[in-house]
């Protein structure tokens, strides 16, 4: 009870949560981890899983990551050895300091060398880094322990990806959807697969993929948007600029603000396509001002400063 907590309501909430994450169901796993350190605020494990689902794709949200990242390493009294080396691992990859987590999962790995997870964790900072060769060995490594590990299957198809191998990739993705039949249409995962069938040459079949999403309400707006830039890829500006405008009005919630500016973002780029440079600069000016009631995300600051530039408003670009 010291390590973990003693209300065994706070750890039923910290095991379904994670349960729910793993299958992809976000909305509950951030609920159930939320509800664990309210029922124990010294709860760290529980303080590092729901800072690692704030820094994640899903919810990018770094600040609010941090503080949790904070409380779990400020009751390190009620963690063990072993489990305060891989919260400071995890912060430091939450935080983006890859090297600062490869140190520590190297060192904590000569201790407890058959940590599948910290195998897995070890290979991701790789992925993150883009050092996808470096990556795929460490998947491998947790595919020889687990061989039914889906999600290793996946990330060494996004590192195939990442090296232009498209056919080595969707071998990877067939197989790990045959593992996890649902996962073809989640989210971010739909986007990478049906991309990687475009870099493939089967842009029938990716849209086919793509187009899954649109039936549920949680995953609509990423069909929408990876449909406008399938339109985009292939010269269609005025459909890409509808799926765009419709995406727009489905994240209408304060917290889905990052993926407005993406949107706008994109939509200034079919602008620039149609030789408006007026509406480009309004879109950009969306996109900045979407980004404004975010969460800090640098990376899309700068790519809107550089469409900036490239729309002839240097002025602009160099304010961002």
């Amino acid at each position: 009870p010291r390590v973990t907590t003693s209300s065994l309501d706070a750890l039923r909430a910290y095991s379904d949560a994670g349960a729910a994450w793993r299958r992809g169901k976000y909305d509950d796993g951030l609920a159930g981890w939320r509800r664990a350190v309210e029922l124990d605020p010294e709860f760290a494990l529980a303080h590092a899983e729901l800072g690692s689902a704030l820094a994640s794709h899903v919810v990018t949200r770094l600040a609010d990551a941090r503080t949790h990242f904070e409380k779990a390493l400020a009751f390190a009294d009620r963690t063990t050895e072993r489990e305060h080396l891989l919260i400071q691992a995890r912060f430091h990859s939450a935080m983006g300091h890859n090297d600062d987590a490869l140190r520590i999962y190297d060192a904590y790995l000569q201790t407890w060398p058959d940590d599948i997870h910290a195998q897995f964790n070890r290979a991701s900072e790789h992925l993150r880094a883009k050092r996808w060769a470096e990556a795929v060995p460490g998947f491998e490594q947790v595919l020889r322990i687990d061989s039914s590990n889906a999600s290793a299957v996946i990330n060494i198809a996004t590192c195939y990806r990442g090296l232009g191998k498209f056919s080595n990739a969707l071998r990877y993705y067939d197989r790990a959807f045959q593992l996890e039949p649902s996962w073809v249409a989640l989210g971010n995962l739909n986007h990478e697969y049906g991309f990687t069938l475009v870099g493939a040459g089967n842009l029938a079949k990716a849209r086919q993929v793509l187009s899954l999403g649109l039936e549920k309400p949680d995953s609509r707006f990423r069909a929408l948007r990876s449909l406008a830039l399938l339109d985009l890829y292939q010269g269609q500006y005025r459909a890409a600029a509808a799926k765009l405008r419709e995406a727009i009005l489905v994240e209408s919630k304060p917290e889905l603000a990052l993926n407005r500016a993406r949107e706008h973002l994109f939509l200034s780029i079919v602008r620039e396509g149609q030789g408006n440079r007026s509406e480009d600069w309004r879109e950009l000016d969306e996109a900045h001002k979407s980004l404004s009631a975010a969460q800090p995300a640098v990376w899309l600051l700068l790519r809107i400063g550089a469409l900036y530039a490239r729309a002839g408003a240097p002025d602009k670009a160099a304010t961002l």
